[in-house]
Parts: structure tokens; C-alpha cells; sequence
């Protein structure tokens, strides 16, 4: 491999990353899941998430209160960039994906409503206007998609397996330090995903189209895409 976090993935501006293929995120066995980038303990599986290895590893979230978080990450914003590769299990439900949330006024999330359109929240400030935007992808249940959400200051964007799906322009978005608690398989305890979770990304700057288009390609293989 290339690299910690596999073969050309773009890494500039690359500030959290836990992958389930990755022996040197999660060994295979007990609850810690290292950081690829600061190589480190980052999170944990609590609730029983469980581990599968194989062509993909993933772990598998039971849409309860199965969840993978527990530490803040610190990171200085001008934009920024999620990425995930998920296999939806139950769908018609309200569930979480990935989130960076402060829980008192900021969020940058995954979250999916009972349409089954993934949305890509980006909110600065709660109590000021805000928008969100959602995929146009109507997502199903046993399929691998990878979902990849920027933002830049001015417009937020959401592409679905490399794919430029919604575009908009911003009303706010978090600046400067932010620190926030991360989760990965939901958004919070009131909405658990029912999910596989493979790996899951956060950089501290938009990623141009033709990057999401070279980290699409760079772990299609393994998902049979």
C-alpha cells in the first residue's frame, strides 16, 4: 500500500480517518478503533457494533444503540469534506451516518430521512438560517454506496459514488477551531443507523471533483463497484 490509509486516496488536507480493511485501525478483536492519520486511539465501538473481515470488512450497526465515538476532533475549518462507504440494511426510517457535531449550535453530518435520500447537513450557527441539501439517489437496502459531502464558504455539494448529485449555495457553516464529538453510525442516540459502515474520512477542506472522483475509484474494487 501507498500509504496508512490505502492505495491514492488523496490525503492533502486529510485530518481523521478509520478504515475497517485497515489492520492498522482496528486489529480485528475488542472495541478500539485507531485514527489512521495521527495513528492513535480515536473511538470506540460501544453497544456491541460488530466486526466482519472479508472483501469488504466492515462494521455492522443494529439501528438501536450501536454507535462508534467517543473522542472530539480538533481542526481549524475554512471548508471541509465526509466521506463514507455504508450498505444500507433497513431503510423508511430516520438514521444517522457520520457526524461532527457540537451538539449546541454546529453540525456537519450524514443523516438520512424516511425519504431514503441521503442529506449532507452543514450548519455554522442554529439559531441564524441555514440550509441542508440531500442526494438524489433514492437509496436501497443491500447495495455499497459511497457518499462524499464538501463544503467550501460559499456552496455545499453532495456526490453519491463519485457523482455530483445536489449542489447549493451556503447560508452558514462552522469556521475557524472546531471541535466536536465524533460519531459513526449515527447522528445521535435518537437516530441510530441500521447499516454497514466501512470506512469513514474527514478532511479540513473541500475536495475538488476530480479528488472524489480518485477516492471513489481508489476503494471501488473491494465493493464490487
Amino acid at each position: 500500500m501507498s500509504n496508512n490509509y490505502g492505495p491514492s486516496i488523496v490525503t492533502s488536507g486529510l485530518v481523521w480517518c478509520i478504515d475497517a480493511g485497515n489492520t492498522k485501525s482496528y486489529l480485528g478483536s475488542g472495541t478500539t478503533v485507531y485514527d489512521l492519520v495521527n495513528k492513535q486511539p480515536s473511538v470506540a465501538m460501544t453497544s456491541g457494533p460488530t466486526y466482519t473481515s472479508g472483501s469488504p470488512s466492515y462494521w455492522t450497526f443494529d439501528g438501536v444503540d450501536d454507535y462508534i465515538g467517543g473522542s472530539s476532533l480538533t481542526t481549524s475549518l475554512s471548508g471541509g469534506t465526509a466521506e463514507i462507504w455504508t450498505y444500507i440494511n433497513a431503510i423508511n426510517r430516520q438514521q444517522g451516518f457520520l457526524a461532527l457535531n457540537t451538539g449546541g449550535g454546529s453540525y456537519i453530518n450524514f443523516w438520512m430521512p424516511a425519504t431514503n435520500t441521503m442529506r449532507w447537513e452543514v450548519i455554522g450557527v442554529t439559531s441564524s438560517a441555514y440550509s441542508t441539501i440531500n442526494a438524489t439517489t433514492v437509496s436501497t437496502t443491500g447495495v455499497w454506496y459511497h457518499f462524499l459531502g464538501t463544503f467550501d464558504g460559499s456552496t455545499t455539494k453532495i456526490y453519491v459514488n463519485g457523482n455530483l448529485e445536489t449542489s447549493q449555495s451556503m447560508t452558514n457553516q462552522p469556521s475557524g477551531a472546531y471541535t466536536a464529538p465524533i460519531q459513526v453510525g449515527r447522528y445521535d442516540a435518537s437516530y441510530p443507523a441500521s447499516a454497514r459502515i466501512s470506512s469513514a474520512k474527514f478532511y479540513n477542506r473541500a475536495l475538488s471533483a476530480s479528488e472524489v472522483v480518485q477516492n471513489f475509484n481508489a476503494s471501488r474494487g473491494r465493493f464490487g463497484l
